[in-house]
Formats: structure tokens, C-alpha cells, sequence
């Protein structure tokens, strides 16, 4: 197995022609319909989107960090990069409660893919302390999960932070200012260090209710699978296989998750998380 990822050259200003920034127009997600699926998971997956949940909806874990407007914030965009991102309901302009918290307007370059991803460094949020702490697979867990079947299927969902919608008493947490005017993140920010808590938690409650549907339908013990963040791996036979995706792919129409289009048929070889 070898880890592969995308190459940063931080030399390269976010505003440099040539890399296009990369934001989607992406639905927020139905946070009420996933916590209907957490309340269908055992109490420790439910309990823990609980608590992730709050990251975005619970404007008291950043309220004791408050603070005054720094007298400098990085803003690394254009002007084009910007409207781009209220285009897509990344961003917004404030014009409700007086802001409390900050954000440095971030950007890396993925050169491989020769464009720039939205990184957002929300100062005060970051603040909060993590209440999850997120494990990510092992190189010997994955192994132990692939052993269990002879086919998998990867899946990865698309620009899945910015389905993450912040209450609106959250988003003025998240402000940041340029040309003199106002704006706060309407989404979930990569640069945000819960984020990957929130993400990867809604990924365990879509995939376990997946796996435990299709057990249902087969009468047969639940497939095996992991998680990584915003990418999913589902390992046992072709035939189930298949089921338990088309499930997937119905539970994140109802949540208006939206599932890179590539192929995901069974496959003996596949590469997940940076591994193959």
C-alpha cells in the first residue's frame, strides 16, 4: 500500500491566475432527517453526532471566546474568488447581530489538480475546545476489513464540508471583512479544527444505517466498512455489495448529500483513504 494526496506548494498566492478556486454549488444538508438516521444507530454513534451536531448548531460552545475584530485579517481572495463563494451560499454578507468571532480567509493550492481549496482558519471557534476526538483507520484495520470479503466499493462524497450549514447564531463566529464590508461562512470551514469531527461522524451514521438495512434485506450479518472523513469503503460480496450502495445512494438523496459520480461497482482491488 502506498499513501498518495494531493501536492501543496504554499509559495503560489490563493490569487495567482490559472488555478481556479474549487467551491460547488452545494444543497445544505438535512440536519433534522440525520438525526433521525443517528437515533437509528446504536448510543454511542447517535450520542456522538449529538455532540459533534453542536459544532454547528450551538452558539454557546464559542460564546466565553468573543472577541474584538483583530486589527489585521488575511484575506487571500479575489474579488471574483469571493462573489464565487456567495454565489455558492459559502459565505454571506453579516448583516444580523453584532460578529463575535473571526475567520483568516485561507486558501492551498492542490497543484495536482491545479486548483485551490478553501481552508478558512476560524480563530475564535478554534478556541472551543474538541469535545470527539476523531480516529482515523489504521493501516492494520484496514487490512483486518478488507480480509472480510473478496470485493469492495469506494465512495467519496463532494465538497461534503460545505454541506454542513452553521445556525445562524453560529455564523457570527465565523466573520471576516473586505472592503470595508462585512461577511461571515455560511458552511462548515476546512480550517475549522472540529470540522473533520462533524464530517466524519455524519459518515459512520450514513454508512452504519446502510449496511444495517441491506443485513435486513439479506438476512445475512451486516458488510463491513469504514470511513475516512468524507470517503466510505464497503467490503463483502458483489451482490450485497451493490444493495448496500444503492442504499447509500437513497439515504444521501433524503439528506441532500451529494456522492462523487464515478464508478462504484465491486471491484477486488480498490483504493481508500491513500491505500490500495
Amino acid at each position: 500500500m502506498a499513501a498518495t494526496g494531493p501536492e501543496f506548494n504554499k509559495s503560489c498566492k490563493v490569487n495567482e491566475p490559472g488555478f481556479p478556486i474549487h467551491i460547488n454549488p452545494i444543497p445544505a444538508l438535512d440536519l433534522g432527517a440525520l438525526d433521525d438516521l443517528a437515533l437509528k444507530c446504536p448510543a454511542g454513534i447517535a450520542d456522538r453526532w449529538l455532540q459533534a451536531k453542536r459544532v454547528l448548531t450551538d452558539p454557546t460552545l464559542y460564546s466565553e471566546y468573543a472577541e474584538p475584530e483583530p486589527s489585521h485579517l488575511t484575506f487571500d481572495h479575489t474579488d471574483e474568488q469571493l462573489q464565487r463563494m456567495l454565489d455558492c451560499n459559502v459565505v454571506g454578507e453579516h448583516l444580523g447581530p453584532q460578529a463575535m468571532g473571526w475567520v483568516r480567509k485561507k486558501g492551498a493550492l492542490e497543484l495536482r489538480k491545479s486548483r485551490w481549496r478553501c481552508i478558512d482558519h476560524t480563530i475564535t471557534m478554534n478556541k472551543a475546545p474538541r469535545t470527539l476526538r476523531l480516529h482515523l483507520n489504521s493501516m492494520d484495520a484496514l487490512q483486518q476489513t478488507v480480509h472480510h470479503g473478496s470485493h469492495g466499493i469506494v465512495y467519496d462524497y463532494k465538497s461534503y464540508f460545505h454541506a454542513f450549514e452553521y445556525h445562524e447564531e453560529v455564523k457570527r463566529f465565523a466573520c471576516f471583512r473586505h472592503n470595508g464590508r462585512l461577511y461571515h461562512l455560511n458552511r462548515l470551514a476546512m480550517g475549522q479544527s472540529h470540522a473533520c469531527d462533524v464530517a466524519h461522524t455524519a459518515s459512520i451514521v450514513i454508512a452504519h444505517n446502510a449496511v444495517m438495512e441491506e443485513s435486513r434485506l439479506s438476512g445475512k450479518p451486516p458488510l463491513k466498512y469504514k470511513v475516512h472523513i468524507d470517503n466510505g469503503l464497503l467490503v463483502g460480496p458483489p451482490a450485497r455489495l451493490r444493495t448496500a450502495y444503492a442504499i447509500i445512494e437513497r439515504l444521501c438523496e433524503r439528506l441532500g448529500v451529494i456522492i462523487n459520480d464515478e464508478n462504484h461497482e465491486p471491484q477486488e482491488q480498490v483504493d481508500f483513504a491513500g491505500c490500495n
